[in-house]
């Protein structure tokens, strides 16, 4: 099996960021290690099984493979990475009360 490189890591970030970014903040902790960012896509992936379709849950599969890739010592990284691109997201959602 071929090593992927820093940016093909990263374009794979980009694919499933928005599941990594739901995985970290099921983890009520920023930033988030990596052995505990992998206990929360197994709890998302098990709750999400019976609500979303196969090709949604497998995104979700498909990027805990891309966390499991990443060196623990870049996962902080990872965690200000995804935050900076769907924080905001996550932002304009909220209901303001």
């Amino acid at each position: 099996m071929k090593k992927m490189n820093e940016q093909e890591i990263m374009t794979e970030v980009e694919d499933y960021g928005r599941q990594i970014f739901e995985a970290i903040s099921y983890a009520n902790e920023f930033p988030v290690v990596k052995e505990k960012l992998l206990i929360m896509f197994d709890k998302l992936i098990e709750e999400l099984s019976e609500l979303i379709d196969a090709d949604e849950l497998n995104d979700y599969k498909k990027a805990k493979k891309v966390v499991e890739k990443i060196p623990e010592n870049e996962v902080e990284e990872l965690c200000f990475t995804v935050e900076s691109l769907y924080g905001d997201v996550l932002k304009e959602f909220e209901i303001k009360l």
